[in-house]
């Protein structure tokens, strides 16, 4: 099968370089003291690239030119991303979430912030002025209408996330495993599926489910700073919000958005964490690791620590420190 010309290069940021060529993939790279981002470029019609993820960083700031007529379809598999737009929203993935938009204007352009210092995904670039013609050719022509495709689940200046009864994440995890045999063709199919299966599925509805405003996403992690440097005492929801001048529910909605998990979850989950190492890193008493992280009753710490940890105290201490 003939190579088709990567539209990757047309949309490459800057800071971001080209590490090598392998058969018809391009590997990117970009890099700094904070970490790693590594780009997969693969063509599949002319047109349409697969990019294949990985990123081991906190943060990128895109920079890359609008193109007319581009919209890409991102699949978060592992790890979280919040993308921060210029016109002051955010919008939070989590792993098996999907969405669309147009890189058509400047306020697509935004910053990538990663909460748990680490992302893997993968997005289909679709530049339709070719990739139509190209989908024509192989499905016949008027079957699929690419631009109806995306305009589905956002507007020109949008982005929106699909509704997955699932089917649609097991086709991105299917690009994941192209086979040896026909790889080309492989991969064509599963897009062409992927575009099959999107004009059949329905946008989440209202942008208040999407979207959060970038000040009140910094209010949530001024609050998130405030817990975790003062895990060992409680903090009310009632409180945190009046401290900081938010709504409770708008307080926990975000919180969830942003870190993926509830304030409560997230406090247990920190406090766990803190307490395994005291119990292998000391010889403090498991009552006395219980108050400092924030429990007066052992028997609830246990109970707790055997949630998150998979035991109790007492067994992790044992089992740790003899691997120590």
């Amino acid at each position: 099968m003939q190579l088709v010309e990567s539209i990757r290069d047309k949309m490459q940021d800057s800071g971001t370089r080209l590490l090598e060529i392998l058969h018809n993939r391009k590997v990117y790279e970009r890099k700094d003291e904070n970490g790693y981002a590594r780009m997969i470029s693969q063509p599949v019609f002319d047109g349409i690239d697969i990019v294949y993820n990985d990123v081991v960083m906190e943060r990128i700031t895109h920079n890359a030119k609008p193109m007319s007529g581009l919209f890409e379809i991102h699949f978060c598999q592992d790890g979280r991303i919040e993308c921060s737009f210029e016109n002051g929203k955010c919008l939070y993935m989590n792993g098996g979430d999907i969405s669309l938009g147009w890189k058509t204007c400047s306020t697509f352009r935004h910053s990538s912030y990663f909460p748990t210092g680490f992302y893997k995904g993968l997005s289909l670039a679709v530049y339709v002025p070719k990739a139509q013609a190209a989908v024509d050719a192989f499905v016949g022509k008027n079957s699929i209408d690419l631009e109806e495709v995306c305009n589905r689940f956002c507007t020109a200046n949008g982005v929106g996330l699909v509704k997955d009864t699932g089917r649609l994440k097991e086709l991105f995890m299917d690009l994941y495993n192209v086979p040896d045999v026909l790889p080309e063709v492989y991969l064509r199919v599963k897009c062409v599926e992927i575009f099959v299966l999107l004009g059949t599925l329905t946008c989440e509805s209202g942008d208040e489910h999407i979207y959060f405003e970038r000040a009140q996403v910094e209010t949530i992690k001024r609050i998130h700073d405030e817990i975790y440097n003062d895990l060992g005492n409680h903090h009310t929801i009632e409180a945190l919000a009046n401290r900081h001048r938010i709504s409770m529910t708008a307080l926990k909605r975000c919180f969830k958005a942003v870190y993926g998990i509830t304030i409560y979850q997230y406090v247990k989950r920190c406090r766990m964490n803190f307490a395994a190492k005291d119990l292998v890193n000391t010889n403090d008493a498991i009552l006395e690791i219980a108050n400092r992280w924030g429990y007066e009753n052992g028997s609830k710490f246990s109970s707790a620590f055997k949630q998150i940890m998979g035991c109790n105290p007492r067994e992790y201490r044992v089992k740790n420190k003899m691997l120590n």
